[in-house]
């Protein structure tokens, strides 16, 4: 009789994991000024979004997704299997390979970078929600640093 509650807790949470859906999601990134390392996250939330750096082994929250991937001068086609939903990316090229992004004694970026929507921030990383784009079925976007 005790077994029950946890039946019917795993049938529920069985149901909602299958309602969500699969989707492709095929970022561009151009403008690559030499060959490097892009880092990136994709993020569901703005909490975490505006975190400094992507590297490490920190557990951030709000990401769904972190990669690396190794891309050539020019133009780099990255592909990502998610969940359907609303989600914001950010990302840089690490030039030095050591794996953070490397600013000046102000802070300002030294690597190339880039947000989805191509948007920017002012003194800062762009909101969430400036960054935030919808994935359903095979989605397409272009980011360019």
């Amino acid at each position: 009789m005790t077994q029950a509650p946890y039946l019917f807790a795993l049938s529920t949470l069985l149901t909602l994991t299958s309602v969500s859906q699969a989707a492709s999601l095929s970022l561009t990134v151009s403008s690559i000024p030499e060959p490097g390392e892009i880092y990136l996250g994709i993020f569901e939330t703005a909490e975490g979004f505006g975190a400094k750096d992507l590297g490490g082994n920190t557990v951030r929250p709000g990401l769904v997704l972190g990669a690396r991937q190794v891309v050539p001068a020019g133009t780099a086609r990255l592909e990502f299997e998610l969940p359907e939903g609303v989600y914001a990316i950010k990302l840089f090229l690490d030039l030095n390979g050591n794996g953070e992004m490397d600013t000046n004694f102000l802070g300002i970026p030294k690597e190339p970078f880039g947000f989805s929507n191509n948007t920017k921030g002012q003194l800062g990383p762009p909101s969430f929600d400036a960054a935030a784009f919808q994935v359903r079925e095979a989605t397409e976007i272009a980011i360019k640093l």
